[in-house]
């Protein structure tokens, strides 16, 4: 029999989330779209979510040996599905709380749109007093950031609409985009343990010549949190991980690969152990960014459309450079 509608498949990576995956499942269990699989992957947790999830058993359960990251802990729920054509995946954070039409209104507007990935309008609160986020936007040194982030929803976040990328706490995408990116099998960069993953392939599906698309008919809550302050040099490097493996080579050698030096040698100066440790790993990570560079479909000139329009959008974290030279120099 010819199925009607393609699959979702829901990937929860979990790390000590256990107190959050009641709300999360009573949300997923509210969802209209009528083909949905929920697979949870534990990252090694010690909050005994495997007791947990024998609440729920039409969920599939993977558990870890060792905390292998978010990115890798999808990669390992994605080579165990047997997609269709036509099927999808959405990547789910445990504490993010989904409205009832979310999926299929994702589904429909990746349809309609011919978009590889999607993305809602997500709120940091039950209240919708502010947005966590409206998709992402990237200026060209490769610094990402959450279009809308912190503020009062309003009619500009009303709008559907083509957005550079989507924040994995809610993202839905294509099996055409899976299989287009995905390398040995890996869909998310395995170097990549934690945060930037989505960034990545934000950058790496436009070059590819892919669409994303903000549906804000498709509502959810996601709070999200501050980085702990001890990672921010890992953060970072993961940054410059992406921009030296996605940055067209004339901008990387005249523009991002300065910018890099200077940002590094500052944080020597500033923060000497961080710097030296971000040297570090910059060191280790640009052999293999350079090594998984891949030739782009897409031109420089609408990239840097991009990278202009970004400078446009609206969002209370850190953007133009005054207000990242005080979150750079207050991160210790």
């Amino acid at each position: 029999m010819r199925r009607l509608s393609p699959v979702v498949y829901v990937g929860i990576v979990t790390y000590n989330s256990a107190r959050l995956m009641d709300v999360c499942f009573a949300a997923l269990s509210r969802q209209i779209y009528p083909h949905i699989q929920i697979v949870v992957f534990d990252n090694h947790s010690s909050d005994n979510i495997a007791k947990l999830m024998r609440k729920y058993p039409h969920a599939r359960f993977i558990q870890s040996s060792k905390n292998v990251g978010y990115g890798r802990g999808h990669n390992s729920i994605l080579r165990t599905i047997r997609f269709k054509n036509n099927d999808y995946y959405l990547t789910l954070n445990p504490d993010a709380r989904l409205s009832p039409t979310y999926i299929s209104r994702l589904v429909s507007s990746c349809r309609r749109h011919n978009a590889g990935w999607a993305v809602g309008k997500l709120h940091k609160d039950a209240n919708k007093t502010a947005l966590y986020s409206a998709g992402h936007a990237m200026l060209r040194d490769g610094y990402a950031f959450n279009i809308g982030y912190g503020m009062k929803d309003g009619s500009q976040y009303s709008v559907s609409r083509k957005i550079f990328g989507a924040p994995g706490a809610a993202a839905l995408y294509s099996r055409a985009l899976i299989r287009g990116l995905s390398k040995d099998g890996d869909f998310f960069d395995p170097a990549l343990f934690l945060y930037y993953e989505d960034i990545d392939i934000d950058w790496r599906a436009n070059l590819a010549g892919y669409a994303c698309w903000f549906e804000p008919s498709a509502v959810a809550i996601h709070k999200g949190g501050v980085a702990p302050s001890h990672m921010m040099g890992d953060i970072l490097c993961n940054r410059f991980y992406v921009v030296m493996k996605n940055a067209f080579v004339s901008d990387l050698l005249t523009y991002n690969l300065p910018v890099i030096t200077f940002h590094l040698l500052a944080r020597l100066v500033s923060t000497p152990l961080i710097g030296a440790r971000m040297i570090g790993l910059c060191a280790v990570k640009a052999p293999v960014a350079l090594y998984k560079r891949t030739a782009a479909r897409t031109s420089k000139s609408v990239m840097h459309q991009w990278f202009r329009a970004a400078k446009n959008e609206v969002s209370m974290q850190p953007k133009n450079i005054r207000e990242r030279i005080k979150a750079f120099t207050t991160t210790r």
